[in-house]
């Protein structure tokens, strides 16, 4: 199984934008170089589920067999508002660095408690220019005025803070991204799913699935 590019800032445990009209995206993972870059990550339709055995078309490599474990973690997105953000809540926020030094959110995840800590930090994501990731707590949220790129009046102003004792101020704007990440199971796996994930080869040549994102 060939290794794919991630899908961008939409993304299982780290998915990237490369065509996000074809492969919507899923949450960030971590920083590049970090302990799942070794994983060999797919994305496609699921053609079966017999037991532990996930068969994926995959857009890469055709046709692959997967297994399943009681490690891999599933996890689906659901449309989320301004209203499910509140003080603590963990987030991955997709940046661009604006002319005036802000950093305006193309996408922010909404992580569940059990995804606390995912890919913590502060760190450029992608191969576009000004563009960067950001994993960590909301500290404040503030409901004001700030005005978005075009005149648009701008939605709320997070400050993230991440391990090291950093923190970064995202501006939110209505055309922001907003998803909620929800935990799920292999019983809610069906044929014609879309998917996206990453598997860890093992030593008779199979690959093990550690994260599977359930594309909307």
């Amino acid at each position: 199984m060939r290794v794919a590019t991630w899908l961008s800032a939409s993304t299982v445990l780290l998915i990237s934008v490369a065509a996000q009209a074809q492969n919507p995206p899923g949450p960030p993972a971590g920083p590049p170089g970090g302990p799942m870059a070794n994983m060999q990550r797919f994305n496609g339709t699921i053609e079966s589920v017999d037991g532990k055995t996930l068969k994926v078309k995959s857009n890469e490599a055709g046709s692959i067999a997967l297994r399943l474990t009681p490690d891999t973690r599933i996890m689906t997105r659901e449309k989320a508002t301004p209203a499910d953000i509140g003080a603590n809540t963990f987030v991955g926020c997709t940046a661009v660095k604006q002319a005036s030094g802000e950093l305006q959110a193309t996408e922010c995840h909404i992580f569940p408690e059990s995804m606390r800590g995912v890919g913590e930090g502060h760190y450029p994501w992608g191969n576009a220019a000004d563009t960067t990731m950001t994993n960590g707590a909301v500290a404040t949220m503030t409901n004001g005025s700030v005005q978005a790129a075009g005149g648009n009046a701008g939605g709320p102003l997070l400050k993230i803070g991440y391990k090291g004792g950093g923190e970064q101020n995202i501006q939110v704007t209505p055309k922001t991204e907003l998803t909620k990440i929800v935990t799920g199971d292999a019983a809610t796996l069906k044929p014609g799913m879309r998917v996206g994930g990453a598997a860890r080869p093992g030593a008779d040549g199979g690959a093990d699935v550690m994260m599977l994102n359930v594309m909307p």
